[in-house]
């Protein structure tokens, strides 16, 4: 390659670099950054917050950048949230008083990220969904439940889905107010299944709206292609039931974002 044939490459990719990141402030001591993925068209678009699990952004996985694009190329903005690079953290799957501070505190980071997108002329900031993944689950479930209303400055979701989340059987669904799927898999041994199953059960007593998917055989993080060993629980990639989930999630979010 010639001199100039290489800087034109490397100067291609710098501007896609830039133009896919960038920041937005949580509160007045912590600013994080994210990926932002916009379909082509001045909108406004519906659009939808990514919350990876405990791998974070630049983790092993990249499910959630798999699912961003589906999103965009569906016609939706997708902003997928890089909750631990600001806070100075990288993976802390092995750190569980981390992992669950994080679960909470990311509430406010999934709400941060609406406010960014409010202020964007192509989005339609009344129609923001949120998604997660394994303790980005937990987070999405959290806020489901507790923290989707009455936060100053920020947009509620108007859907919100989480990937193999751990459904904790002290859950109160009486304060969610918008629909809510989960999907997870029969064998996952790190968040059981027939926990969440309660938990819709739980919502449809109180007139939530709440549906839930569990694939027969499937483990936790059915859908990444790769995943780091984890003593004392099995992970396996399942092609047929990460395409199953895809759809069902992007048939989710047109019903309650496109409307």
């Amino acid at each position: 390659m010639t001199r100039i044939g290489l800087g034109v490459v490397l100067g291609a990719l710098a501007l896609a670099c830039a133009t896919g990141g960038t920041s937005f402030p949580v509160n007045n001591s912590l600013t994080l950054s994210g990926n932002l993925y916009r379909p082509e068209g001045g909108g406004p678009f519906p659009a939808v917050v990514l919350m990876p699990g405990c791998w974070g952004v630049s983790g092993y996985d990249n499910s959630e950048v798999e699912v961003s694009k589906l999103l965009r190329d569906s016609g939706y903005v997708a902003f997928l949230v890089d909750s631990l690079s600001g806070r100075r953290l990288s993976n802390v799957c092995g750190d569980s008083d981390t992992k669950e501070r994080l679960h909470t505190e990311a509430v406010d980071d999934a709400l941060a990220a609406t406010r960014y997108l409010s202020s964007l002329a192509f989005v339609d900031a009344s129609r923001i969904g949120l998604v997660g993944w394994a303790d980005g689950g937990i987070t999405a479930l959290i806020t489901w439940m507790f923290r989707n209303t009455g936060v100053p400055g920020a947009t509620p979701f108007a859907a919100i889905a989480a990937y193999y989340p751990y459904c904790f059987d002290t859950y109160d669904v009486s304060s969610a107010s918008v629909p809510l799927l989960i999907l997870i898999g029969e064998s996952d041994d790190w968040c059981p299944a027939t926990l969440c199953q309660e938990l819709v059960a739980n919502a449809a007593l109180h007139g939530r709206e709440a549906s839930i998917t569990i694939y027969p055989g499937a483990t936790h993080r059915f859908d990444e292609p790769y995943t780091a060993p984890s003593p004392g629980h099995r992970y396996q990639i399942d092609p047929a039931v990460r395409q199953d989930s895809r759809r069902r999630l992007l048939e989710f979010f047109d019903r309650t974002l496109k409307k």
